[in-house]
């Protein structure tokens, strides 16, 4: 496949359709894989960061499997895959193939509220295009444009296809995470590096309910979108690391908010860690160093440890020794050509960040009545 404006421009994708008919079956069981890779250079020359959705429909046409990989963090859905299940043959006079050649047949999901999925066939139906629209009232601003494609199908062949084209992605087979990572009861704790982009608002906060990088993890994120400054902690954690938790402001709640990451009563105080982007590590990088992209924390508010405590005093899981912030363009203009022109483990980039961090003028004040601080627990599992 190629991808092409409007949309995101993926640098490399296929995708496999199959019916099977089986026997003694009244109906035909379908499968559907769609596969792209995303050019991750932050973590070396040539990485590739697979995003991989994959549907099976039974001969009743129920879902029989479904699952959507991104890196190595499995979901059930992605924002596209809703379209599917809506699909029908159109009156293809006013469609188009995204190559501009009219289509004789058209196959598509038209949803209000959603967005639109469109297949663009020849007389024989073999497939010329697809297009995908999403509508960020649906998605979010950021997965509409991120998953909005147009695209055209090139090399189209029919046939028998590798056994392992609809493989059940590894990802999706490990089955339930663990409910915190083990660790040497002597040496219980650690001192990491949080690193959490932000803008003006709320850059004096602090970590309750948020979501950082750690130093490799900072670089591996590289954002597509400037930011004005970085909120730099050191912070003292216990390993015991559970899922990472997926958190995000809440306008209606006027709070920070946590979701995910398998919580209970067990380890909801828990610090969540994942590798940076879900790129490497078995159960998303939970119980690893990740050492090749770095990791992701999320510090949940009611793990906190109240002043004067120390880490695992009455169950708290982490506090923060030291806050500072810094701007971005600081770290930009210190780091960027090492960064460019670093070779294999960041070692120059490393040291460079870890410099600047610490060196750039810190414009860190007073948190403010718009910080969050404590919210009813509840709310956070």
């Amino acid at each position: 496949m190629a991808f092409h404006a409007p949309g995101k421009v993926w640098p490399k994708g296929f995708l496999a359709w199959s019916r099977t008919d089986p026997a003694g079956s009244a109906a035909p069981v379908f499968k559907f894989r769609f596969s792209r890779w995303m050019e991750r250079p932050q973590v070396r020359p040539g990485y590739m960061q697979l995003y991989d959705e994959l549907l099976e429909y039974d001969a009743e046409g129920k879902v029989a499997w479904s699952s959507f990989v991104e890196g190595v963090k499995c979901h059930r859905l992605n924002w596209d895959m809703a379209f599917y299940p809506h699909l029908q043959l159109k009156e293809a006079a006013h469609h188009a193939s995204s190559a501009g050649v009219a289509c004789a047949r058209v196959l598509a999901a038209e949803e209000p509220e959603r967005g639109n999925m469109t297949f663009c066939l020849s007389q024989d139906g073999v497939p010329q295009s697809l297009n995908i629209s999403l509508l960020a009232s649906f998605s979010g601003g950021t997965n509409a444009g991120f998953y909005t494609i147009s695209s055209t199908f090139l090399n189209v062949t029919s046939g028998p296809l590798p056994p392992d084209t609809f493989a059940q992605p590894k990802p999706c087979m490990e089955g339930a995470s663990p409910v915190h990572c083990p660790y040497n009861v002597s040496e219980p704790t650690e001192v990491v590096t949080a690193v959490h982009y932000t803008h003006a608002a709320g850059k004096d906060c602090g970590l309750n309910n948020l979501m950082t990088n750690d130093l490799l993890g900072t670089l591996t994120f590289g954002p597509s979108a400037p930011y004005e400054f970085l909120q730099v902690y050191k912070v003292t954690v216990n390993k015991g690391f559970a899922q990472i938790q997926d958190c995000n402001y809440k306008p209606q709640l006027g709070q920070m908010v946590c979701d995910g990451g398998n919580r209970t009563s067990a380890n909801a105080k828990s610090v969540g860690r994942s590798s940076c982007n879900y790129l490497e590590g078995e159960f998303q990088g939970q119980c690893a160093e990740n050492e090749e992209t770095g990791s992701w924390f999320s510090f949940p508010s009611v793990g906190e440890c109240a002043a004067g405590w120390d880490v695992g005093f009455n169950g708290c899981t982490w506090k923060t020794d030291s806050f500072r912030v810094v701007k971005f363009h600081c770290v930009e203009d210190r780091c960027k050509s090492v960064v460019e022109g670093d070779g294999p483990g960041h070692v120059r980039s490393l040291a460079c960040l870890q410099a600047a961090l610490s060196d750039c003028p810190d414009f860190g004040g007073p948190m403010g009545p718009t910080c969050f601080s404590k919210p009813d627990p509840d709310i956070l599992v």
